[in-house]
């Protein structure tokens, strides 16, 4: 308590590690966490970074993007009106930041590993991921057209998040304020 930015760390993360153009750099963990703490304070409207999860890493040449996806490894800021609960999904977490006035940034420098998804107990595996789809959909009416994805999968019908529906919408607003 008191503090601005708070750490919320996902339990199963294998490795955090820097990179450049595929290739990890060696760096402490501690290291890693303290420079994205001295970003943060440059600025005065970031609501939450992250850092890259390894599976998404193909490609990434920015340092960093800002109004887009982060989870797993995220500084939260603690004076945000958007508290994070166990009935929501990452997506609605940073939505939640953006639509509220505050920037998403996520590291692509920095990644962490975690274990192939659902393949360990524990997390929100107890729910199913159409819940937290609707869950996600009941906070965001008519929002953000296309956002759900409906699709044939083995027999039934499967529902999606569109998350390329939603990000390209905010790449400049909110815009990064630094600090004066």
């Amino acid at each position: 308590r008191g503090h601005t930015f708070h750490w919320q760390i996902d339990d199963d993360m294998t490795s955090i590690y820097a990179h450049s153009k595929g290739v990890r750099i060696p760096k402490k963990v501690g290291e890693i966490l303290k420079y994205v703490e001295d970003f943060v304070d440059g600025y005065v409207n970031i609501g939450l970074v992250g850092l890259s999860s390894s599976n998404f890493l193909k490609n990434k040449t920015k340092e960093f993007q800002v109004n887009t996806y982060a989870y797993g490894v995220m500084l939260v800021n603690s004076k945000t009106p958007y508290n994070y609960h166990m009935d929501v999904t990452d997506l609605d977490y940073n939505l939640g930041q953006i639509f509220s006035g505050w920037c998403t940034v996520r590291f692509d420098s920095f990644a962490f590993t975690t274990p192939t998804m659902s393949s360990r107990p524990g997390g929100c595996t107890g729910l199913p991921r159409e819940q937290f789809i609707k869950n996600t959909l009941k906070r965001w009416p008519d929002v953000i057209p296309g956002i759900v994805v409906k699709g044939e999968g083995k027999g039934n019908v499967k529902i999606r998040l569109n998350t390329n529906a939603i990000w390209h919408r905010f790449k400049k607003s909110p815009a990064l304020q630094k600090k004066k």
